[in-house]
């Protein structure tokens, strides 16, 4: 939609047409707030179920991992972390990422060891990972993360 609009600013500064039909089509962008450093620190002291303490956990990773996305997160493998080093490549921009881990991190990284290859056995390592299975595993684990990270929300 934005080409479409490009194409009628164009053809208004060339007065080739009276006004722009779709002008008024796109709705504004929400003012989105990021959360305070004193609500991000309410999150993480929470008392929480297991359940919503895996979710919040893996809220505070994509924190101290400068906003990893979730398809990063469940695709980590234990390969990916050398001497205190996170390194990973991006699933949508296939560009490399190299970061020093939080120590916070590596004790999230730490609380959910398990047999599999990938960090937080969200991907089962005997499973065959299809694109079609990826997108699977990423839509149900975001839902059930997502619904979590709403009642954790409610509690802060």
């Amino acid at each position: 939609m934005s080409k479409l609009q490009s194409v009628y600013k164009h053809a208004l500064d060339n007065k080739v047409v009276q006004q722009n039909p779709i002008k008024n089509h796109f709705k504004s962008k929400p003012d989105h707030k990021g959360l305070t450093l004193d609500t991000i620190r309410q999150i993480k002291s929470l008392m929480l179920t297991a359940e919503l303490a895996f979710a919040r956990d893996m809220f505070m990773l994509s924190f101290y991992c400068r906003g990893m996305n979730w398809l990063d997160i469940i695709q980590l493998k234990k390969s990916n972390i050398q001497n205190g080093f996170l390194s990973y490549q991006r699933s949508k921009s296939h560009k490399e990422y190299r970061m020093r881990l939080h120590p916070a991190a590596l004790i999230i990284i730490q609380r959910y060891t398990n047999d599999s290859q990938y960090l937080f056995g969200i991907i089962k390592t005997k499973e065959q990972l299809t694109p079609q299975r990826l997108h699977s595993i990423r839509l149900s684990s975001r839902k059930e993360r997502n619904h979590a990270l709403r009642e954790i929300g409610e509690q802060v």
